[in-house]
């Protein structure tokens, strides 16, 4: 047996535009950390249009939201030894960019797309849903390792996987 739900259409005079109002393309850093570019973010996690500018601004605030946090000791302790931001922290630079800014980043872009695949798999979980979350090809399991694994990076702390046997 099959079911099927039908609601009224939504009036196109009152229906909201996919991204209404605009959202600002740049999640501004605080001078101490660097600003995320959201083109990049969708560019770098590799998400298609299925996910407005609104919820991929959502889920990169929290990211950075969670980053900042757990950096909050460590920033202290490197800024009482002189460091003005970040990329002050280490001056290693590659292929052209500081890595500890490198890795913010990817901490930054683990948590949004954690954040990101848990919402898609809970919202639609028709087939259809769920070719979209393996499209995205990561766990959100996986994507917060390599978050807490950047933050350790960060942190020049030993990176630690453990499982209960």
């Amino acid at each position: 047996m099959s079911g099927f739900v039908s609601t009224a259409p939504i009036p196109a005079a009152t229906a909201p535009a996919p991204d209404d109002p605009p959202v600002n393309p740049v999640v501004d850093g605080d001078e101490w950390y660097p600003d995320i570019e959201l083109r990049d973010a969708r560019a770098v996690l590799r998400l298609d249009g299925t996910v407005t500018d609104a919820r991929l601004r959502e889920a990169v605030l929290e990211g950075v939201f969670h980053t900042v946090e757990v950096l909050t000791d460590w920033r202290e302790k490197q800024e009482a030894q002189g460091a003005a931001n970040l990329a002050a922290t280490r001056a290693t630079t590659i292929g052209g960019e500081n890595v500890q800014i490198a890795r913010y980043r990817r901490a930054v872009y683990g948590w949004a797309l954690a954040l990101l695949v848990e919402r898609y798999r809970g919202y639609d979980t028709s087939k259809d849903g769920e070719r979209r979350v393996d499209a995205l090809a990561i766990s959100p399991d996986a994507a917060r390792r390599d978050a807490y694994w950047a933050v350790s990076d960060i942190m020049r702390r030993p990176r630690l996987t453990a499982e209960l046997i």
